[in-house]
């Protein structure tokens, strides 16, 4: 079984790989009523309660995007992936610290324009808002 926190350590999210296909996205983990088209360099995006797939303009899988909300996942494919994850949305950036340490996963810490985020060894990224709560996790390529 795929988890969360394996996600945060490894890069991985079960069955998806950045660069996969969509098709071969939609083939492994079941379709989504919920889809979005955008303007370039991003194309399409499927949403899989607190997860979204970025899709690029060649249909490859560019971005995993995650909302943590703690719940768990209605879609089979995620069945189970959020039952060890220990963060939440709204945690502050030491809560966050402290999980991490306590799941073992190794971290730097980042500033993007002025946006404060933290990057695991996968180079997952924990972004912060302005007031130093968790907003969102990603890995992109």
């Amino acid at each position: 079984m795929y988890t969360l926190n394996t996600f945060l350590k490894d890069g991985v999210l079960g069955p998806l790989s950045l660069g996969q296909d969509l098709n071969d996205v939609i083939a492994t983990i079941g379709d989504t009523r919920r889809t979005t088209c955008i303007k370039p360099p991003v194309l399409a995006i499927l949403k899989y309660d607190d997860v979204e797939l970025y899709f690029d303009s060649c249909d490859r899988l560019a971005m995993i995007y995650i909302e943590p909300s703690g719940e768990s996942s209605t879609f089979s494919a995620f069945e189970g992936a959020f039952d060890d994850w220990k963060l939440t949305a709204m945690m502050t950036v030491e809560e966050v610290k402290k999980s991490l340490a306590e799941m073992s996963i190794e971290y730097s810490n980042s500033e993007i324009a002025d946006i404060f985020s933290i990057m695991t060894e996968a180079a997952v990224r924990l972004t912060f808002d302005d007031d130093g709560l968790l907003w969102s996790v990603s890995l992109l390529v």
